[in-house]
């Protein structure tokens, strides 16, 4: 069986931890919980109770309100970095286990998604800023918030799609 799909989805959940490092987390276990994707029998199963949809879920709420507080740390910073690379590669490592597919490469790709997460929406700010498409447009804050929702139902919907029922 051609894993690609899998492989891209698992890159793919890792840049979302990257942007919101609990979001992802509450994506895979609703995921797991509605049985779109089929944790049972692997290590990971735990992510499909209700205790832990719960959990993540006002995780990923909370998330985004001490995420506009001024004194939440640069999300570059080593201590939320780690932490978006460790979510990424476990939701990574849950979208393979759920196929079938290698855990160590969706593990690695989680975490790689991770990085690039965390660290795109800083260059393509400094990218927008250095040729001036920055200025009279909308905040950093704003764009990046537009980014995350875009991706979010991009991801939940090939969840859907390709996962096993």
């Amino acid at each position: 069986m051609n894993f690609t799909i899998v492989y891209v989805m698992a890159l793919g959940i890792g840049v979302i931890a990257g942007l919101r490092s609990m979001t992802a987390p509450a994506v895979v276990a609703w995921a797991a919980h509605l049985n779109r994707l089929v944790l049972f029998g692997t290590r990971l199963s735990f992510l499909a109770s209700p205790v832990t949809v719960g959990i993540v879920t006002l995780l990923a709420v909370g998330e985004l309100i001490a995420d506009k507080l001024p004194a939440t740390p640069s999300r570059t910073s080593a201590v939320p970095l780690s932490g978006r690379v460790l979510t990424g590669g476990l939701c990574g490592a849950a979208i393979c286990a759920g196929w079938g597919a290698s855990v160590a490469i969706g593990t690695a790709l989680g975490a790689v998604g991770g990085v690039a997460g965390a660290f795109g929406p800083a260059l393509a700010g400094a990218q927008h800023e250095a040729t001036g498409w920055g200025r009279g447009g909308c905040g950093r804050s704003d764009c990046h918030r537009r980014r995350t929702v875009t991706c979010l139902p991009v991801l939940v919907c090939a969840i859907r799609e390709f996962l096993p029922a």
